[in-house]
């Protein structure tokens, strides 16, 4: 009997497991806004003490249908999740944040994919999850306004840092986006909120509705100093953490091959990562790729010319985390500045080891590529030159470099231009961090913008190439497509020239002009590559098998899949964006004396190559032989892109934040990532199912009874005499 009653038990709890998931439909390809924290604040959505929020599903499609929102969530109506198109996602947002303890609204879902939002009009739409003044709180200004405006990207939301009681969601895929509005909302919920008048709304019992469950849940909170001192007491008991700082690594070689504190080093430079709201997603279009296809352009022509720059250095590097208040280039001009950097170990063909630290003082200027994407606009085909007005005006050594980079740009190309105000502030750039630690270096930043962003979709996910007007031809195939020649790319080669001519010519005693430009062909395949088709022929060929195979798998990791992402995460966590990147200043600074290397001899310890180290007095760190048949020789070092305010971390301790920038992110606490869509119960049915339940409940209790009570006529006992006769 009570293996009966167990079977039955058993199956009861199958059966409901069964028709629970027959009633939720999951949606994989949706991407969550998540928590992360600085030294006093925690920003992002969800709560601690919720897993899951749920609610009927409502999309804001058109004015009438917000405006209707606006008065549905004055009302005591059941709680809704608002599924909206980009143009009034902001709009949605505010409605909430104003009165978010009485609001209705328990979710925000954003629509992205493109061609869905075709059919709809998108006109003068500008969103930016950044504040009107990026990076302010870590910049040469901060305590200093003289030096003019600093609003510099007016699409500006500060969305990224606030702090929402509601998970905000992103839909991404087309098939789920008609799932949701059209399968869902338009099929069940739209006929029963367009009967809503004036201040009523109710729902019939014989009406079902469609709703929505976003489940969500981080453990850290409060800030970074909080949750690393929880985290600390955490590692004594276990592995696990609350937060984990933010930061990766900053790359960066020397085109010489030939580390040396003698010469004079001119950094080139870009940005290596960006944010948005949502993990993983940052496509980063304009910021941080289009700087990146330039400084590779850069790279690549100055890599034919290396013998003959005899008399500086040029060192270029990639900065990570630069997105949170410039952490990597923190990390990078502190270390400078306290003699920190890391060591360098230089063989030069021979057994000697010699060692290598960067020092500060033979730094002279800085160029950095900033933001070049809207040069693919009719309009727009100039780069700006900023400068830092404080070090310009009080430093004549500064102020001498600059004034001879500006003068070479300009003479190079009529297109580089000195921005209009002389006193304006320097835009968030890396620079920044060097003069902070002060280190007094001539910098120059290059950007698309004179006063303030051209890009309306900085630190975006809609920081996409079709919002940058780099588009491709339909139907062409896809050599013809990587070999075609974009607005962009055509007006990038022309200002990437003149970059790389005032480069060469900063110290090259021969005084002599660059005969050949950046490559058109190199260029075009970048833009195609990253704007277009991350898995493209030229990526692939510019890789070894292994690491082609490591590159695809980066990007079936970071959602969305086959998407580049440049976000900025924690250290242990690789991105395809930064990886690919790292990848292709391997490739485009490689030393061209040893390319046709066959596959055997494309080694550090092939004689040739120990004897080519030897007389040129050069070290080479990378070999590999990739699928185009060319034998990569290249040095690339990395070093830690994480906040120095993180240097005690493992202690609990985070380290004179008011100097340097304490990001950290939130750890999950267990509970998966979703979001799935499923019919509420009618009232009716619900009233009937109580019913039954109190029926079956009534029912259960007196079977009980009558069973007990007549158990003796139900079950016989053994009969003595029985047993007898069976043994």
């Amino acid at each position: 009997m009570n293996k009966l009653i167990l079977f039955f038990s058993v199956l009861g709890t199958v059966i409901s497991d069964l028709n629970k998931e027959r009633a939720y439909i999951n949606l994989v390809n949706t991407i969550p806004c998540i928590r992360r924290f600085n030294s006093t604040h925690q920003i992002g959505c969800g709560k601690l003490d919720y897993s899951s929020y749920e609610g009927i599903v409502y999309t804001v499609r058109s004015n009438n249908e917000f405006e209707r929102l606006k008065n549905l969530n004055k009302l005591d109506i059941p709680n809704l999740v608002v599924v909206t198109l980009p143009n009034y996602f902001s709009r949605v947002v505010d409605l909430h944040q104003n009165d978010d303890e009485i609001s209705r609204i328990q979710g925000i879902v954003l629509i992205s994919n493109s061609e869905f939002l075709s059919n709809f009009s998108q006109s003068d739409f500008s969103f930016s999850d950044d504040t009107k003044s990026p990076n302010s709180h870590f910049s040469l200004y901060k305590t200093n306004k003289t030096y003019g405006a600093s609003n510099w990207n007016p699409s500006g939301t500060n969305y990224m840092f606030q702090n929402f009681n509601i998970p905000f969601y992103i839909i991404y895929d087309l098939n789920e986006t008609i799932q949701v509005i059209e399968e869902c909302y338009d099929k069940f919920n739209q006929h029963i909120f367009e009967k809503y008048v004036s201040d009523s709304f109710s729902i019939k019992s014989s009406e079902s509705l469609c709703g929505m469950q976003l489940g969500l849940q981080m453990s850290g909170s409060v800030s970074s100093t909080v949750c690393t001192r929880r985290s600390s007491i955490m590692h004594t008991l276990e592995s696990s953490s609350f937060c984990d700082p933010l930061g990766g690594s900053n790359y960066f070689t020397f085109m010489s091959q030939k580390p040396s504190n003698s010469l004079p080093i001119v950094i080139l430079s870009a940005r290596l990562d960006a944010f948005t709201m949502y993990e993983y997603y940052t496509p980063g279009a304009n910021q941080p790729i289009s700087a990146l296809i330039g400084l590779f352009g850069i790279i690549e022509l100055l890599g034919k010319h290396r013998s003959q720059v005899n008399s500086s250095n040029i060192l270029v590097v990639l900065f990570d985390n630069e997105a949170f208040d410039y952490g990597g280039s923190t990390r990078f001009a502190n270390d400078l500045q306290k003699d920190k950097f890391p060591e360098i170990v230089l063989d030069y063909g021979i057994d000697n080891e010699e060692s290598f630290v960067l020092k500060k003082d033979n730094i002279t200027s800085i160029i950095e590529l900033n933001q070049l994407g809207s040069i693919g606009y009719d309009l727009n085909q100039d780069l700006f030159i900023h400068k830092d007005p404080i070090s310009f005006g009080k430093d004549k050594n500064v102020a001498k470099t600059v004034i001879e980079l500006t003068e070479k740009l300009t003479k190079y190309s009529k297109n580089i231009k000195p921005i209009s105000n002389i006193n304006q502030q320097l835009p968030p750039s890396s620079i920044h961090s060097f003069l902070r630690n002060d280190i007094l270096i001539g910098g120059v930043s290059l950007a698309d913008f004179n006063s303030e962003f051209s890009s309306n979709f900085y630190h975006s996910v809609f920081d996409t190439a079709d919002n940058m007007n780099v588009t491709f031809p339909e139907e062409m195939t896809e050599e013809d497509a990587a070999n075609y020649t974009t607005m962009f790319a055509q007006r990038l080669q022309a200002l990437t020239t003149s970059i790389a001519q005032t480069i060469f010519s900063l110290h090259n005693p021969s005084n002599t002009d660059l005969k050949d430009q950046v490559s058109q062909i190199t260029l075009n395949r970048l833009v195609y590559c990253f704007y277009k088709n991350s898995t493209c022929k030229f990526f692939q060929d510019m890789m070894t098998e292994s690491q082609w195979k490591s590159y695809q798998n980066l990007l079936e990791a970071n959602l969305p899949k086959g998407v580049l992402s440049f976000y900025t995460g924690v250290d242990d966590n690789p991105i395809s964006g930064k990886w690919l990147a790292s990848m292709l200043l391997r490739y485009f600074s490689r030393n061209l004396d040893l390319e046709s290397l066959s596959r055997d001899e494309c080694s550090k310890d092939f004689e040739k190559v120990k004897n080519y180290e030897k007389d040129n007095k050069v070290s080479i760190r990378n070999f590999y032989y990739v699928n185009n048949s060319i034998c990569v020789a290249s040095s690339i070092y990395a070093s830690s892109s994480v906040s120095p305010a993180f240097e005690k971390f493992d202690e609990g301790i985070l380290v004179n934040t008011g100097r340097f920038s304490a990001w950290t992110e939130s750890s999950w606490n267990g509970v998966d990532v979703q979001m799935k869509i499923f019919m509420f119960s009618r009232p009716s049915i619900a009233g009937l199912t109580l019913s039954l339940g109190i029926v079956s409940l009534v029912l259960a209790f007196v079977v009980t009874f009558l069973a007990e009570k007549f158990a003796h006529r139900l079950f016989y006992s053994k009969n003595p005499e029985q047993n007898d006769i069976f043994e």
